[in-house]
């Protein structure tokens, strides 16, 4: 009997326990509005290109507004060192995953790593589409790269290098969804066999947001050059700030100077001392939220002020 008392207890209990799961999953599928959530303003890390560029271009005053600037909201905080509203994801992928995964998150990347995904919404600022007419001009983003110019770069290094600022290379830039930079590039003539000289594979370093377009360039290479193998590239995107001191003779994830590339997403660092660089790409910077995110536009002054922490509840924007 006790033991036929202990089995129905049993029983009992796991059936209520799977009946109060059922009611939660049922009430976590119904969900709370976006309208009624926080928002969770996630940005790149320090040190990013993009982080670096967004700061720029949407903290910083408006055109006749009295707002603070940038600098002089950062100086107001505890002891001059005030974080910027919201979280910071490493990485272009962490802010598409974060946000991609999270209702109620607003992020920022290249329109071209976005623009294609379902689980996003890229929003308009101010009514105006991204690189349509009227979009700010400050979102706007250079690609750059970057060699040591203190040293004579190794043979295979060098000629990746010139296959970059190909037309076979613009072509590529071009199919992956950027405008190539580069004016008058000339044709790629590949060597017939492997330059002598340089035994370790080409070390390239630096910005997440260079490094979907770096990767085809790669592959392209490969195809084109009937000897070359991927085993010929050491590639790590790891941000901007690595892509610069690799690029300007410092070591980041063991790189060597004279076979290393550096990739930034900030037209700051084409004035970079000891580099020698140029613009590769450009590309328009978006802001976006997930896709069960009603809202579909967004203005720059709402931008400031929700990456300031002015604004901490999306019912300031949905119902604005």
């Amino acid at each position: 009997m006790t033991k036929k008392k202990s089995t129905k207890i049993i029983m009992l209990c796991v059936a209520l326990v799977v009946s109060a799961v059922s009611v939660m999953a049922f009430t976590g599928c119904m969900g709370t509005d976006v309208a009624e959530m926080a928002i969770v303003a996630v940005s790149r890390e320090s040190g990013s290109g993009t982080r670096g560029q967004w700061d720029a271009s949407i903290h910083n005053t408006l055109e006749g507004d009295a707002r603070m600037t940038l600098a002089d909201w950062i100086a107001a905080g505890p002891g001059g060192t005030r974080l910027l509203a919201g979280e910071m994801q490493h990485g272009q992928s962490g802010v598409v995953t974060r946000v991609g995964s999270q209702r109620n998150a607003i992020g920022y990347a290249s329109l071209s790593a976005i623009e294609n995904l379902s689980n996003v919404r890229v929003l308009t600022i101010d009514g105006v589409a991204p690189g349509a007419a009227g979009y700010p001009a400050a979102l706007a983003r250079d690609y750059v790269i970057l060699t040591y110019e203190n040293v004579t770069l190794l043979p295979l290094t060098q000629l990746f290098l010139e296959f970059m600022q190909s037309a076979q290379g613009g072509v590529i830039v071009e199919n992956a969804g950027y405008d190539f930079s580069v004016e008058n590039a000339p044709t790629f003539v590949s060597p017939a066999a492997r330059p002598a000289g340089q035994a370790e594979p080409i070390q390239i370093r630096g910005s997440t947001s260079v490094e979907i377009v770096m990767g085809d360039l790669i592959d392209g290479f490969v195809a084109a050059v009937s000897w070359a193998q991927l085993s010929d590239f050491d590639f790590q995107a790891g941000g901007s700030g690595q892509g610069v001191t690799a690029g300007t003779g410092g070591t980041v994830q063991g790189s060597v100077p004279n076979r290393t590339i550096g990739m930034s997403s900030n037209a700051a660092h084409i004035n970079t001392t000891n580099a020698n660089a140029f613009f590769l790409a450009q590309d328009t910077m978006a802001a976006f939220v997930n896709s069960a995110n009603p809202i579909t536009n967004i203005t720059i002054a709402q931008l400031f002020d929700i990456y300031t922490g002015a604004i901490t509840q999306w019912a300031d924007i949905i119902n604005a």
